[in-house]
């Protein structure tokens, strides 16, 4: 019994002891308090702006290459895309480059083919294809 309570008082010594931690500060690593967040209401409007900007400034350049790489599109077909719009009748390679990426895409398969539902602005805007071939389109408003 002696020996047990021996054992058990060299253990819990053993877990007294302060264990050296795992971190390694990085050389030249100085902890200094982050001074306080100074984002005004107005700096936060202006950074989503020029992001929203920076967007649809690429968004206009992607549409631009698609009508460049593209002589086959009418003039009709050139202005719809740069003014983010389609047609009946448009493929989804054309609307995807006027409109860009849906935000949800939903198959269902028939006797009649293949029918896929695009979405667009959170389920306001729906496309319809059937078999690549846009054949309806709603707008919520």
């Amino acid at each position: 019994m002696k020996g047990l309570i021996l054992l058990l008082a060299v253990a819990l010594a053993g877990c007294a002891t302060p264990k050296k931690s795992a971190f390694v500060e990085p050389p030249g690593w100085n902890p200094q308090p982050l001074g306080p967040v100074r984002n005004t209401f107005a700096e936060i409007v202006e950074r989503g702006r020029r992001e929203q900007a920076a967007q649809a400034e690429a968004a206009a350049a992607a549409r631009e290459e698609f009508i460049a790489t593209h002589p086959e599109l009418t003039e009709r077909q050139r202005e719809l895309i740069r003014t983010s719009r389609y047609a009946l009748g448009w493929s989804r390679e054309m609307v995807r480059a006027s409109m860009g990426e849906p935000q949800r895409i939903s198959q269902t398969v028939s006797a009649f083919g293949r029918l896929e539902t695009w979405s667009y602005r959170s389920g306001i805007q729906l496309l319809q294809f059937l078999n690549g071939s846009l054949t309806s389109f709603h707008l919520d408003q």
